[in-house]
């Protein structure tokens, strides 16, 4: 009798605080970030991971590799952003993503820094991405002396 009295007392506890969590939204606040308030009731489905290399030889992608929205939906706009280094200047970023009919490609443009060592940004409208949850991109950057460094990175589907 004292073993069923424990449980019923933790399964109260326990429902008693899932309660709570669904009566008071606890993401539904604003936040500092930078100077901008940052809104929990809305979470962003931006991903950014840092980006480092083994070869010496340029471009090397640095610093970090944005892409907004992470896990997104068909027919939304997605967006890459990476850093690129190539001391002689990057001639060209593009991506290829590898979809259920094939491949789309498209190519970034400088939005900060230089061709020397700068943000590039790249975008394209999702499409064809209904088959599969994960899906590759392989982002690649040519400097101006010819040399090619690639990168492959996925990202999610939302239903």
């Amino acid at each position: 009798m004292i073993m069923n009295r424990k449980l019923a007392l933790r399964i109260f506890f326990a429902l008693c605080i899932l309660v709570t969590w669904l009566y008071f939204p606890v993401f539904n606040m604003s936040f500092s970030s930078g100077g901008n308030p940052v809104d929990f009731s809305q979470p962003t489905r931006k991903e950014t991971f840092s980006v480092s290399q083994y070869k010496d030889e340029p471009p090397l992608f640095t610093e970090e590799l944005t892409i907004d929205p992470f896990r997104v939906k068909e027919g939304e706009r997605q967006y890459f952003s990476i850093w690129v280094k190539d001391p002689s200047g990057v001639e060209k970023v593009m991506a290829k993503v590898t979809t259920d009919k094939g491949e789309e490609n498209f190519n970034f443009q400088l939005v900060k820094g230089t061709k020397e060592n700068g943000q590039w940004l790249g975008f394209w409208e999702t499409r064809n991405i209904s088959l599969n949850e994960m899906y590759p991109t392989e982002i690649s950057a040519q400097g101006k002396k010819g040399g090619t460094t690639k990168l492959t990175c996925f990202w999610y589907t939302l239903k």
